[in-house]
This record gives C-alpha cells, structure tokens and sequence, in this order.
C-alpha cells in the first residue's frame, strides 16, 4: 500500500516554482471570476488569515525548529 502522507523533501527551486505556480494560478482565478472573488472577500480573506497566522506562529514561536536564534 502506497503512503501518501509522508515526508518528503524538496530543494529551493522546486518551492520557488510551486509559488510561482501558485501565484499564477492566483492571478489567473482572480482575473476570470472577479466577480466571484469579490462577492466572497470576507470569506477569501479568513482562509488567507488562518493557515497564515498558524504557519507565522509555528514559524516564529520560541522552540520551533524552523526558528534559527
């Protein structure tokens, strides 16, 4: 049985191209469906804020390994 949930382990430039990827995909959604975007801002905006505000806080809390003092 495959595991999809594992770790994996990824270099700069694969991340680099995943978020401009990202981005793209961003840009194209928000230029065709305008409408929809804004007619769902709050919305939008709250699942921007929440995954964003817990990886700054895991990011930054005292502790984390990602966190370099």
């Amino acid at each position: 049985m495959n595991h999809i949930f594992r770790d994996y382990t990824y270099r700069w430039w694969q991340i680099a191209l995943l978020k401009v990827a990202v981005l793209a995909l961003g840009i194209l959604i928000g230029a065709w469906w305008n409408e929809a975007a804004l007619g769902a801002f709050w919305w939008l905006m709250i699942a921007w804020i929440l995954p964003a505000g817990y990886l700054l806080w895991h990011s930054l809390r005292p502790g984390s390994p990602t966190r370099v003092d």
